[in-house]
C-alpha cells in the first residue's frame, strides 16, 4: 500500500508545524509527503527538507501568491515530474519494487476564479484515461458554502 499525505501547513516555520511534521513522518511511514503553503524557500526550505529524512524532493517556489508546493518522497517510489505550473505538479510514480505505477497531481489552486478555470482545463488534459490510476489532491481553494468564508467579500 502506498501512503501519501497532502498537508496545507500555512507556514513551515510556525511552531505548530515541526512536531506534527516529524510525528507524521515517524508514525505513518509515508512514501510521499506533499506540503502546500510552506511560506518559505531557499536555504530555510532546504534545511527542513534535508532534516525530514526523505530521499528526494521537488519544489515549486512561490510566484506572488501561488505556487507553494513541496513534494518529498522515499526511495520506495520513483517519482518523475512530468508537468508543473505554479498551481500543480503532475508526476508519474512507480513503486521501486516493481509493484505498479500511477499518476498523481498535487494541486495548490489559485484564489483567482479565472486561474482556477485554467487549472481545471490543464488537469483534464492530463487525464491518463482508465488504463492508469490517477490521484488528484491538494488545496483546491474552493469554498463550499458562505459559512466557510473567513474574510473578504460576501459576493
Amino acid at each position: 500500500m502506498v501512503k501519501i499525505i497532502y498537508w496545507n501547513v500555512q507556514g513551515a516555520l510556525d511552531l505548530g508545524f515541526n512536531c506534527p511534521f516529524k510525528l507524521l513522518i515517524k508514525k505513518r511511514r509515508l512514501d510521499i509527503f506533499a506540503i502546500m503553503e510552506p511560506y518559505i524557500s531557499g536555504f530555510e526550505a532546504d534545511n527542513i527538507i534535508r532534516r525530514s529524512g526523505f530521499d528526494s524532493s521537488y519544489r515549486v517556489e512561490a510566484q506572488g501568491f501561488s505556487g507553494r508546493i513541496w513534494i518529498l518522497s522515499r526511495d520506495t517510489m520513483r517519482v518523475n515530474v512530468l508537468v508543473f505550473s505554479n498551481q500543480y505538479v503532475h508526476v508519474h510514480c512507480a513503486m521501486s519494487d516493481g509493484g505498479g505505477s500511477f499518476f498523481v497531481s498535487f494541486v495548490y489552486a489559485s484564489l483567482d476564479a479565472m486561474k482556477q478555470c485554467y487549472l481545471w482545463e490543464q488537469l483534464m488534459a492530463l487525464d491518463p484515461g482508465s488504463r492508469f490510476p490517477w490521484v488528484v489532491g491538494g488545496d483546491m481553494n474552493v469554498i463550499g458554502s458562505i459559512s466557510e468564508r473567513r474574510s473578504g467579500s460576501q459576493h
